[in-house]
C-alpha cells in the first residue's frame, strides 16, 4: 500500500516526533527520498514546517489519541490543506481495544467519535467513519474522511 503512494504525482511530505520512527521511514524510503518524491521532517505535528493551503491531502494513522492538544495539531492541519482538501485518519481498532484493556489509553482518548467533534469544530465538512478489513491484516480499522471547507 505504502508504495503505491509514489506511482501519484506530486510529491509527499512525512513528518515523526520519533527520531527511530523517522530512521526507520528513511530506511525504507531511500529511493523515494533519492528522488525527491519524498520529503521527510523531524518535527512536531502541532507546529506544521508547511505553508498556509499548501497541501492537497493529509493522512495520518494511529496517532490522533498521543496529540497532547489536539484542537491546535487539528487547526494546523486545516491551516496547511487547500481549500477542499482532504484528510484521512486511519486507527487499528482491534489495537486501541486492547490498548485501553491493558490500561495504556484511555478509552476517552481514542473515541473517535470525540475526534469527529473536533473535526468539525476546526471548520471541517463531510466527516465520516467507516470501518475496513486491510486484505493481509489482523483486525479490523476505522476510516475517518474530513475535507477542509472550500470557503474560509
Amino acid at each position: 500500500m505504502l508504495h503505491s503512494l509514489f506511482k501519484m504525482d506530486g510529491k509527499v511530505y512525512g513528518i515523526d516526533f520519533s527520531p527511530a520512527m523517522m530512521t526507520e521511514a528513511m530506511n525504507l524510503l531511500k529511493e523515494e527520498i533519492s528522488s525527491n518524491k519524498v520529503q521527510l521532517t523531524l518535527g512536531d505535528v502541532a507546529d506544521l514546517p508547511y505553508r498556509d493551503d499548501s497541501i492537497d491531502k493529509v493522512f495520518h494513522c494511529n496517532c490522533y489519541y498521543f496529540w497532547d492538544d489536539q484542537q491546535k495539531v487539528l487547526n494546523n492541519i486545516n491551516r496547511i490543506l487547500r481549500p477542499g482538501g482532504f484528510m484521512i485518519t486511519i486507527l487499528n481498532k482491534t489495537s486501541l481495544g486492547k490498548a485501553v484493556e491493558r490500561g495504556f489509553l484511555t478509552k476517552e482518548q481514542v473515541d473517535p467519535e470525540k475526534y469527529m467533534d473536533e473535526l468539525r469544530k476546526t471548520h471541517f465538512c463531510n466527516v465520516d467513519i467507516n470501518d475496513f478489513n486491510f486484505k493481509n491484516s489482523e483486525g479490523t480499522y476505522q476510516v475517518i474522511r474530513a475535507i477542509k471547507h472550500s470557503m474560509k
